[in-house]
């Protein structure tokens, strides 16, 4: 009986629409979302695998991303087409979906590793949404709030949806017309949710304000420190963590180290002081014990952080040398891989 499934629980065989189309996979991990989604289909019975070995992380993480994403490009197209936001629905997914998947061990990591060339405005609304959940939960946001938070970072570039994509996807530098036009998406979005019911302000300014930095160089208004919203401060290092991490048409991901040069470089002249501390701190720790390669070819694992003001961590390599990558300037880390592999 469907109504015995629990979440995490392995399926013995696919499961077939009326069309004989396969909507569920052998082998899926079923997530709440999921088995919701078959109550709605009117399924009353599926086949589980009672030998199945508990899903890993990396399954949990692999599972609830792929149908998330594939819900967000649904949601996403309906406001293209439409200009209205599917308010409920988009909740919905973050109290069944997302709010959960932060509490993944290795999310970080996870969404570093996916490949996001295609359809990169879903991808990255979905982890830029999954990093300010998580940076939010470090900072101390709980219940609403945090909900809140991640929906902000769902919605904070639904205005590009009345971007072209020649636009969004160009890979060379964009006219000044051109970047005109891409510095309307936080006010266009802005309004496309102003006009939906029980928007809080807090998600609104999140969406405004997003690209507000505290020196007054950011846009759409060129707001300075306390006047831009603190979900805006939230999803600014949200952002820039997600579009450095992940692999674009135009050029390869870069590592969380070079993330942690940047939020050194830009925390106290156009980002949050204490957020940046609370972001790299806990990012800083969760780094050690990761797998790294390094620019000679030799792969290495993190033993320390090193110091604050450097982001070169110390490293032990396979032959069990110890190198502080701080004194050897000539040596960086080129990719980052998951303590567990």
């Amino acid at each position: 009986m469907l109504s015995k499934v629990q979440p995490g629980m392995m399926l013995f065989g696919p499961i077939i629409n009326e069309n004989g189309k396969v909507i569920l996979s052998e082998g899926t991990v079923l997530t709440d979302l999921m088995i919701a989604r078959l109550q709605n289909l009117g399924q009353n019975s599926v086949d589980i695998r009672l030998d199945a070995e508990p899903a890993t992380d990396s399954e949990k993480f692999d599972n609830c991303y792929g149908e998330t994403l594939d819900r967000i490009s649904d949601y996403f197209e309906t406001m293209r087409h439409f200009k209205e936001v599917p308010l409920t629905q988009m909740k919905e997914l973050v109290d069944k979906s997302l709010d959960p998947m932060i509490e993944i061990p290795g999310m970080l990591h996870y969404l570093s590793s996916v490949q996001q060339i295609d359809d990169y405005t879903f991808h990255h609304s979905l982890s830029v949404a999954a990093v300010a959940g998580i940076l939010g939960k470090w900072a101390g946001l709980r219940g609403d709030r945090l909900k809140n938070i991640i929906l902000a970072g769902l919605l904070h570039d639904v205005g590009k949806l009345s971007i072209s994509s020649e636009i969004l996807t160009k890979p060379g530098k964009l006219t000044a017309e051109e970047q005109d036009i891409m510095q309307r998406h936080p006010t266009e979005g802005y309004r496309m949710l102003a006009s939906a019911p029980n928007v809080s302000q807090d998600v609104l300014l999140g969406v405004l304000q997003h690209h507000e930095r505290r020196d007054g160089s950011g846009y759409p208004m060129g707001r300075e420190e306390d006047r831009i919203h603190y979900f805006a401060k939230i999803i600014a290092i949200a952002d820039m963590y997600t579009a450095m991490t992940v692999v674009r048409a135009y050029r390869d991901r870069q590592t969380p180290f070079d993330v942690v040069h940047e939020i050194n470089r830009d925390m106290y002249q156009k980002l949050d002081p204490e957020l940046c501390l609370t972001f790299l701190n806990n990012i800083r720790d969760s780094l050690v014990g990761n797998v790294v390669l390094l620019n000679d070819g030799r792969k290495a694992r993190v033993i320390s952080a090193g110091t604050f003001s450097s982001e070169a961590p110390v490293v032990i390599t396979e032959d069990n040398l110890t190198i502080d990558l701080k004194d050897h300037k000539d040596i960086r880390i080129v990719e980052c891989f998951n303590a567990e592999n």
